[in-house]
């Protein structure tokens, strides 16, 4: 449906959409004991706000202990960058080099040649990986706070519905009041029970679009926008494991070790 264009192209005409939906509202009957079902939706909405806030709380701990993860490796990858130049530069006897230069160890199978080769792969597995406190921020993080945004939205929603109940309320009293006073104007009291009639009809069209349209929407929304999230997620995790690996049978050939004998 088109909200913004109006069946004419006219922008002065009566919005196509908006008028699609009125017809719809006619037709729809009121949703059954629709009062109690708001009480339970709003359970709901609680709870569903609970754990996602306890999600978005272990998601950050984990992107924090990631971030952590990645300066960490940094730190070893340069230990063991020195330890290799140590290795290679310094202690020749370590390093498998005896009396006259004659080789005790293959060159391959030294503490140099292995913790350089480590030091390498460690400086690419950081690069794969570097990105995963972003992506975990970007993909999962702020999608789950996209879904406590919606929460909060349908707690102004609820507002909105506490008050015209309340409008209701007041009014149906304040006629009633009225219609057993002998003083009270006829014209008035006409007056406020058609304003109670208007404000239950809005209250009924306002049930009619929160159950038969707003919540079937919200929920679909939600099961996409969670679907995408971790699907997206997957393939990250997918990617950097298809590095990872690269890097690590790179790491192999570099010392000469057949992967199936690591």
């Amino acid at each position: 449906i088109d909200f913004m264009r109006s069946e004419t192209g006219n922008a002065s005409s009566t919005n196509m959409g908006s008028s699609m939906l009125s017809l719809a509202f006619t037709q729809l009957e009121p949703p059954a004991n629709a009062y109690a079902r708001m009480n339970d939706f709003k359970d709901e909405l609680l709870l569903i706000e609970r754990k996602l806030i306890a999600l978005v709380a272990a998601a950050k701990a984990v992107q924090a202990s990631m971030t952590s993860l990645e300066k960490n490796n940094a730190a070893l990858q340069q230990c063991f960058e020195d330890w290799a130049d140590t290795e290679t530069n310094v202690a020749k006897a370590n390093n498998g080099e005896g009396t006259n230069n004659n080789p005790v160890i293959k060159t391959d199978y030294r503490v140099g040649t292995t913790t350089s080769a480590y030091s390498d792969m460690m400086i690419k597995m950081n690069k794969t990986n570097q990105d995963i406190p972003l992506h975990t921020g970007i993909l999962l993080i702020a999608t789950l706070e996209s879904e406590l945004g919606r929460i909060e939205a349908f707690r102004e929603l609820f507002k909105c519905h506490d008050t015209l109940i309340q409008d209701i309320d007041n009014l149906a009293l304040k006629e009633q009041k009225l219609r057993n006073s002998k003083d009270g104007r006829r014209d008035v009291v006409n007056e406020l029970s058609r304003q109670v009639t208007e404000k239950r009809n809005t209250l009924v069209m306002f049930y009619k679009g929160l159950f038969h349209f707003t919540i079937p929407m919200n929920i679909r929304q939600r099961a996409n926008n969670m679907r995408n999230c971790m699907s997206m997620m997957a393939a990250m995790y997918s990617v950097t494991a298809v590095g990872n690996f690269e890097v690590a049978n790179e790491f192999f050939r570099q010392i000469e070790v057949s992967q199936s004998n690591a």
